[in-house]
């Protein structure tokens, strides 16, 4: 599961030609900034690419 989150990271931060931006509101009260893969789980979120638990996590770490 971790080998496909970040094969999609990847695939994703290598389609956009901008440079990630910390992106704020996407409610993942569990992905904090300091978090390696921040700028692009709240990308993709915000895109509609991925989306979290109905309780509002994302659990970024879960195997």
């Amino acid at each position: 599961m971790k080998k496909i989150m970040c094969a999609a990271l990847a695939a994703a931060s290598a389609m956009t030609a901008a440079p990630a931006v910390m992106a704020v509101g996407t409610g993942f009260g569990d992905v904090n900034e300091s978090h390696w893969a921040y700028a692009h789980i709240n990308s993709m979120a915000e895109r509609g690419i991925i989306e979290g638990y109905d309780d509002g996590s994302f659990l970024p770490e879960k195997r």
